[in-house]
């Protein structure tokens, strides 16, 4: 600890360091007595990646009771060995440079995109060049409700029949649109599309 208590240590205008508290591992800068010197001092913490590898990302995003430069609940982004992260943002074109930002850091290989139908397929499109890591990118809408247990699958035997759109129907009548468009407008345009392909391959 020579290097910031003597060397780096702030005197006669040289050196960087102005304080320093000591502490037996990193994992301690949580405990409450360091956490209170951190506020008395009125102090930033400005993160790296590397204080990661000895730190419990939890106990920092919960404990840790500082201003942190950043989005707190974000930080584990900056340790790309952590698996099975799931970033949730909200709809607010204010914030989605830094969402773009956060996706890059991340580096999925698949991507889901719930802003709406229509809508989530032109952000797809405008955006996906910047996503180096993406291998598929899916605009998705009642799936997140199932992942969320918000909404109840239909019974298999519903599902095996095709007629999971009538149980959401059912159960979500306000859709009934959106049902409308995807059922019966869907295949009468098809059907259509289907027959005046037919007709003009046989003139």
């Amino acid at each position: 600890e020579k290097t910031y208590t003597k060397y780096y240590k702030s005197r006669d205008g040289k050196g960087i360091v102005d304080e320093v508290i000591l502490v037996d591992k990193f994992a301690d800068i949580v405990k409450p007595e360091v956490v209170k010197q951190l506020q008395d001092m009125n102090t930033i913490f400005i993160h790296n990646r590397y204080f990661w590898v000895y730190c419990d990302f939890e106990d920092i995003e919960n404990k840790l009771m500082v201003p942190i430069f950043g989005t707190r609940t974000m930080l584990k982004l900056e340790e790309r060995d952590v698996h099975g992260q799931l970033l949730v943002v909200p709809i607010d074109e204010e914030v989605q440079d830094t969402v773009i930002h956060e996706i890059i850091m991340l580096e999925p290989e698949i991507l889901f995109v719930g802003f709406g139908h229509g809508k989530q397929e032109k952000w797809i499109y405008e955006h996906m060049p910047s996503f180096l890591s993406v291998r598929a990118a899916v605009g998705v809408g009642g799936a997140i409700d199932y992942i969320a247990k918000k909404t109840i699958r239909p019974p298999k035997w519903i599902r095996s029949c095709g007629f999971e759109w009538f149980w959401r129907l059912i159960r979500q009548p306000s859709r009934i649109k959106r049902i409308w468009d995807a059922t019966v407008v869907f295949m009468w345009y098809n059907i259509v599309h289907k027959i005046k392909t037919y007709v003009n391959t046989k003139r």
